[in-house]
């Protein structure tokens, strides 16, 4: 349950800064094919991943907040 959480978080945030998947990973340095894998669910973001994600945003601590809650 926790990794749809974290695809929910990833994908709205990336739709909120108005980003295409293509962006997203390039800014990320990552792979677009990586991105939308994560988005569906088809891999689990990597420690590194989000890392990078929280340099890029604040969501890294609201994540480990509710993970932590879990």
């Amino acid at each position: 349950m926790e990794t749809d959480y974290y695809r929910k978080v990833i994908k709205e945030y990336r739709k909120e800064k108005k980003l295409s998947q293509e962006k997203f990973a390039e800014l990320l340095g990552y792979d677009t094919t990586y991105m939308s894998h994560i988005e569906t669910g088809k891999r689990e973001p990597s420690v590194d991943f989000f890392i990078r994600f929280s340099n890029l945003s604040a969501y890294l601590s609201i994540i480990c907040f509710v993970v932590k809650l879990n």
